[in-house]
């Protein structure tokens, strides 16, 4: 019974970490594809 809690948190708590890394992994990747749209407006801007 006592495994069964034991194993059970850490699995909640692995998932739960997991969706951490994906959700600042995906606004990482916002990030940068804003970052490579302005560069690219500012590249075209002069020419």
């Amino acid at each position: 019974m006592m495994r069964n809690y034991v194993l059970r948190k850490g699995f909640a708590s692995k998932t739960k970490n997991t969706k951490k890394c994906l959700n600042t992994g995906n606004k990482r990747k916002k990030f940068v594809n804003v970052n490579v749209i302005l560069n690219a407006v500012f590249v075209q801007a002069p020419s």
